[in-house]
């Protein structure tokens, strides 16, 4: 969560490229930023828009006595009314990022020995300024009956001294517990206005008075610095992650990924792309992951005229993590709008269409055949995640087609990608964990299922079909002995790239591809 007047806009158009460099779980984390209406119009945030899930809320306080309290008093009424996560962060705009790394700390989070969960956590401070707030609140709370019944705080301070020494918080980064927030907001009056115009002073003065447990953190210490806007300028310079750099590093509109992990695809890579060059000339990347794929991957992308990014998908070693590399895309792609295709396609006509159709409808996955979500088949994998999302499980049996994530479309800003990866997560020992959450959650968010002319299935569809744009020789059925399944078309467009030796394949084919293999060894007894 954010606030934004006409003074911190500057602030924040520098501080945030740090935070989308350095910070990435930020993306993951729908967004809430709430700016004066009577200073910053939504167009002037245009730069946020490369965040898939921010929200913009009008905020105005119109009988406060200052901008300041206007914005502060934002922070606690905003949240309450407007989050719905369990927990929220709050991040000034006065805050860079100044490094990668750990920054979120289970353990924060978690229950005393007592049972009890923080209500609050955030930076350490030392001081109370003006010297008398901890006294007009204890006479503010004297006055409220969820708080009289609670011992005043009565700290002591000097008359000669500005400010009030006691260990209390700052909230430049402050991680509140949103019903907690919510509970001390109703204390407010009608018009939301904080007895004393403070955030961070307040939540925290409620907190002390009621024994609430909290959590005091030195957030510099995890690659965060609060800065004024002079010194955010020469920091974000100095690292590379200046606006300017941003704009520069700004993703193009329109182009193609493919993700590669390991070797075992790589020949089907290059079959896929070789033949998306025939119809397609615009911008692709290759998202590769690990030595021996970045190795075979620089070869195929200079061949077909595709860039390659060495890329780590994030997803913790275990089951099933090439499928959930799928459901974070969205954090490798270098465009706006993203065609992914899986290796095992064949590309037979133009796919400008299917550009226009995703910006247009946010979310696009391909249909698989004729089959329906409520078929034998589909159910059963659907049902399986009964533990997972039981009031999810019949709208999704209910949802119509079944779909095949072997052709996939999306906007930087589509909201089923922020649920996707934490979502599938939970399944990720079930039968394709990217397909199937993601056939449980369309439900949920905009999409749109594509004709399957954008996928014909090899095996349950004609790919002959004279509409055909892609056809997807999904488990490992594009050579298969004998040919069926229209693999001899596949073999065709691999025999050219072999009698042409493109990206040097002759020398490390079939890089793993257990049912090439045997075709080439079928061929040589031939």
């Amino acid at each position: 969560m954010l606030g934004v007047d006409r003074r911190h806009c500057e602030e924040l158009r520098w501080v945030w490229p740090t935070w989308m460099r350095f910070k990435p779980e930020l993306r993951e984390m729908p967004a809430v930023v709430f700016h004066d209406v009577t200073q910053v119009r939504a167009d002037t945030l245009s730069f946020l828009r490369e965040h898939p899930n921010v929200r913009l809320v009008p905020w105005e306080l119109p009988n406060a006595w200052n901008q300041r309290e206007r914005m502060l008093t934002g922070f606690v009424q905003v949240p309450a009314r407007e989050v719905t996560t369990p927990w929220y962060l709050k991040l000034d705009t006065d805050v860079i990022a100044t490094g990668p790394g750990e920054w979120i700390k289970p353990e924060w989070f978690e229950p005393d020995a007592a049972g009890e969960t923080p209500v609050f956590i955030s930076s350490k401070w030392g001081y109370t300024k003006p010297r008398y707030v901890m006294d007009l609140l204890d006479d503010w709370g004297d006055n409220i009956p969820l708080l009289a019944g609670k011992p005043r705080l009565n700290l002591p301070y000097s008359s000669k001294d500005k400010r009030l020494k006691h260990r209390r918080i700052i909230s430049w980064l402050f991680f509140g517990r949103t019903d907690w927030t919510r509970e001390i907001a109703a204390l407010t009056p009608a018009d939301g206005r904080l007895p004393y115009p403070s955030q961070d002073s307040f939540l925290f003065y409620c907190a002390a008075r009621l024994g609430k447990r909290h959590v005091r953190v030195g957030m510099a210490d995890y690659q965060w610095a609060h800065k004024r806007l002079r010194q955010i300028k020469q920091i974000a310079t100095t690292l590379g992650a200046s606006p300017a750099a941003s704009a520069s590093a700004r993703k193009q509109e329109r182009g193609v990924i493919y993700c590669n992990i390991g070797t075992s695809c790589c020949m089907r890579l290059l079959v896929s792309l070789a033949s998306l060059r025939r119809h397609y000339s615009g911008p692709v990347t290759i998202l590769s992951e690990g030595v021996e794929s970045h190795r075979l991957c620089e070869k195929i992308a200079k061949a077909t005229n595709a860039d390659l990014k060495e890329w780590n998908c994030g997803v913790e070693p275990g089951a099933n993590t090439h499928y959930l590399a799928k459901t974070r895309y969205h954090l490798g792609t270098p465009f706006e709008i993203t065609v992914a295709l899986d290796s095992d396609t064949l590309i037979t006509g133009s796919l400008d269409e299917l550009f226009d159709i995703t910006f247009a409808s946010s979310f696009c996955v391909a249909r698989f055949a004729d089959w329906k979500s409520s078929g034998n088949t589909i159910a059963k994998r659907i049902r399986a995640w009964t533990t997972v999302a039981p009031s999810d499980i019949e709208p999704a049996l209910q949802f119509g087609p079944a779909i095949n994530a072997g052709v996939i479309a999306f906007r930087h800003d589509a909201t089923l990608l922020v649920e996707w990866h934490p979502f599938a997560l939970r399944g990720r020992d079930f039968f394709i964990p990217d397909e199937v959450s993601c056939q449980i959650l369309l439900h949920r968010h905009p999409h749109r299922v594509l004709d399957s002319k954008w996928n014909r299935s090899c095996k349950y569809d004609d790919p002959g079909a004279a509409d055909t744009r892609i056809i997807h020789y999904h488990g490992r059925k594009h050579c298969r002995p004998g040919l069926p399944y229209s693999g001899a078309r596949w073999v065709v467009e691999f025999d050219a790239l072999v009698r042409e030796n493109t990206a040097e394949v002759r020398q490390w084919m079939p890089a793993g591809d257990r049912m090439l293999r045997r075709h080439l060894r079928a061929m040589a007894v031939r």
